[in-house]
């Protein structure tokens, strides 16, 4: 495949958005248009209403909104209160005592009680539930109400991960999470009401007057699910949407200035190309490392990013305790070198399917790169692109097949974190590695103290890249487009969630 096919290929899809575009606006209305207190946002992606304790990019924008947790981490990784307003840790690690705010009521008008946080995290721990840190919420031994407002946590063995699993749980109504499903039975206690989901179309919220952070300057708001890029683009130029989220970086500068401006959602964004470790071809070692110096991580970066991304074999951020330069310079694009190893391996002309998910416009774009990118050095690449709910699925399964790519958030907390909650890192996950010299590495990183947690990182960090199986491409904050009259937007550190209770508009 030439570079003239990816233009061509972008040119059909640019057609096929702007009619797209023409069709909504005749019968839409833009901002001016808008009631005094209320605000438009718009997302790429259809809502994962069964996923509600996974983080995934089709919740990243609306959960805090309906939804608050127990901490929050600082761009220093420690824990602030939330719903949670103390807390003291036990002597040997393995126990945790919370205070819990009383001044907070489910949408219902029910209290929330400690019974409430035992009910959200065990669904944390449930597989099926799909949560990226159930192994954490799986080590938890016990849970003691003491009163309404007071809990004890006890752990199996001692860890410093809870704050990760709090981090990432939102508290759900124990009364009515097992119908959040259907889109009609989503209760919080977050500073806005679930109103109502129309399937490719729109969330609708309505302002929680009994918020304990204070009535939301805002009155409703609105989730516009906006698929195509240049619809996305066109509704932020017109100022239908006040915040626009899902843009690839690329497309956000392009309306950058005047009424509008590009934040950089809190947290990074690590995008990654894997390849299963079990299976013909990359069950050889060689076969990877080949890959890993095929893709052009430069021109990922340059093309897709305007160059605010850094090119990464790691999926963490520098000011990670461990970060190692030489390893993070492990492989570069060597084509020559990718196509003599796959040639000296007979898969010259191999087939190789790569999936992608349709509803990640960053990630559509990064597969084009790598699809001609694996061409070039001699393989023949079979595309695989689901909609964004068959991806979640299949990814929280294990089977996206032989190569994907995929992206993951979870180095804004730790190493430890990004390899066990990330499905397609962790042993036996997405890709399906293992050994036991991985299982030491990552056991030895999640009890390491103060003085050796930067050594034990460095080591998981150094055996990841050499083995190859998940290969990290482009590390970054993703951007959002905003509007001038915005006002205190706020933004989580790690996940890139929306804080409104203070936002206004207009």
């Amino acid at each position: 495949m030439s570079t003239a096919d990816i233009s061509r290929r972008s040119f059909l899809a640019l057609s096929a958005a702007a009619t797209a575009v023409l069709a909504a606006g005749c019968g839409g209305t833009d901002s001016t248009g808008k009631a005094a207190g209320a605000i438009t946002l718009a997302q790429s992606t259809e809502p994962n209403l069964a996923a509600l304790m996974q983080v995934v990019s089709g919740n990243s924008l609306w959960q805090h909104l309906v939804f608050d947790y127990l901490t929050e981490l600082d761009d220093t990784r420690t824990p602030q209160p939330r719903l949670a307003e103390s807390w003291t840790p036990g002597p040997d690690l393995r126990t945790l005592t919370l205070r819990l705010r009383e001044d907070v009521v489910f949408h219902t008008g029910r209290p929330m009680t400690a019974d409430d946080v035992v009910f959200s995290l065990q669904q944390a721990a449930i597989p099926k539930n799909g949560s990226q840190l159930t192994g954490v919420a799986q080590q938890i031994a016990s849970m003691t109400p003491q009163g309404t407002h007071g809990l004890e946590i006890t752990l199996k063995e001692p860890s410093n991960r809870l704050f990760e699993l709090f981090e990432t749980t939102p508290i759900v109504d124990k009364d009515t999470f097992a119908k959040a499903a259907d889109g009609k039975n989503l209760v919080g206690t977050g500073p806005f009401r679930w109103n109502g989901y129309r399937a490719g179309d729109s969330i609708e919220l309505a302002a929680n007057s009994q918020y304990w952070g204070g009535k939301p300057a805002l009155t409703s708001a609105s989730v516009l699910i906006i698929k195509q890029s240049q619809a996305l683009i066109a509704a932020a130029r017109s100022r239908r949407t006040q915040i626009t989220d899902g843009l690839t970086p690329l497309d956000a500068g392009t309306v950058r200035g005047g009424q509008l401006r590009v934040e950089n959602r809190g947290g990074i964004q690590c995008y990654v190309l894997g390849l299963d470790a079990s299976k013909p071809p990359f069950d050889d070692i060689r076969a990877r490392q080949a890959v890993a110096v095929a893709v052009d991580r430069e021109r990922i970066v340059s093309q897709i990013y305007r160059n605010t991304g850094t090119v990464t074999n790691l999926w963490w951020p520098k000011n990670t305790p461990g970060w190692d330069a030489k390893t993070d310079a492990r492989w570069r694009y060597d084509p020559d070198r990718a196509r003599a190893a796959l040639r000296d391996l007979g898969l010259e002309g191999a087939s190789v399917p790569v999936t992608a998910n349709s509803g990640d416009l960053i990630g559509r774009a990064i597969f084009d790169i790598v699809r001609y990118n694996l061409e070039d050095v001699g393989l023949r690449i079979e595309p695989n692109i689901l909609e964004s709910a068959a991806f979640i699925n299949r990814n929280v399964a294990g089977a996206l097949g032989t190569c994907f790519v995929h992206t993951t958030g979870f180095g804004s907390l730790s190493p430890v974190a990004c390899v066990t909650a990330t499905a397609h890192l962790k042993p036996n996950g997405g890709t399906h590695f293992s050994s036991p010299e991985y299982t030491r590495l990552i056991k030895a990183a999640s009890t390491a103290g103060e003085d050796t947690r930067a050594a034990a990182n460095a080591a998981l960090g150094s055996y990841l890249v050499e083995q190859a199986f998940n290969l990290p491409l482009v590390i970054a904050p993703p951007p959002m487009v905003v509007d001038s009259e915005v006002r205190d937007l706020r933004i989580t550190t790690a996940f890139r969630y929306l804080l409104p209770q203070s936002l206004s508009y207009r």
